[in-house]
């Protein structure tokens, strides 16, 4: 199972997701990799009923996640409906299909509790 994993600046300690070359915030290029973990919270989506080429999921549901450590992250969303404030999972898998080949990349699902 893929990890994802934020970014840690050294200096001025930012933490943030995707990777930048330099802090967003101080610009140093001491960046560090650290866990997000395996659960984030929805803070806000939006369904697209006009898609990019070779997205086959319609709508696609394009969220806004919060990892426990405060990091946000933007990905697809891989349920038929969700709520604000649902705990999610990111998951390794595809994306979209460019020029014939498939690009993969993370997106969110929601938790699946075990019943006990």
């Amino acid at each position: 199972m893929q990890k994802m994993t934020g970014f840690k600046c050294e200096k001025c300690g930012k933490m943030f997701y995707p990777k930048h070359a330099r802090c967003p915030r101080c610009g140093s290029l001491e960046l560090k990799e650290i866990d997000l973990g395996n659960e984030c919270t929805l803070m806000t989506y939006t369904k697209l009923f006009a898609v990019p080429e070779g997205v086959e999921q319609i709508p696609l549901l394009l969220g806004i996640v919060e990892f426990k450590n405060g990091v946000r992250a933007l990905g697809q969303i891989v349920a038929e409906e969700v709520e604000i404030g649902a705990t999610l999972q990111p998951v390794w898998g595809p994306l979209r299909k460019v020029h014939g080949k498939t690009v993969s990349g993370f997106k969110f699902e929601p938790v699946k509790r075990k019943l006990s």
